[in-house]
């Protein structure tokens, strides 16, 4: 578990229980307000809202 909902292993990302597909754990980091990122793409709530 990381926080505000989001957790991983060594394999997956998950908010709230649901895995986030796509989302890389090795570089996942959240940052505030519901706002996550892992290198690649920028998540709100669990859901991707841009790619970079």
């Amino acid at each position: 578990m990381l926080r505000d909902g989001y957790a991983c292993d060594a394999w997956n990302v998950y908010f709230n229980g649901d895995k986030i597909k796509g989302a890389s754990p090795e570089r996942f980091r959240i940052l505030r307000n519901g706002y996550a990122e892992d290198g690649r793409n920028t998540y709100y709530l669990g859901r991707k809202v841009s790619r970079r």
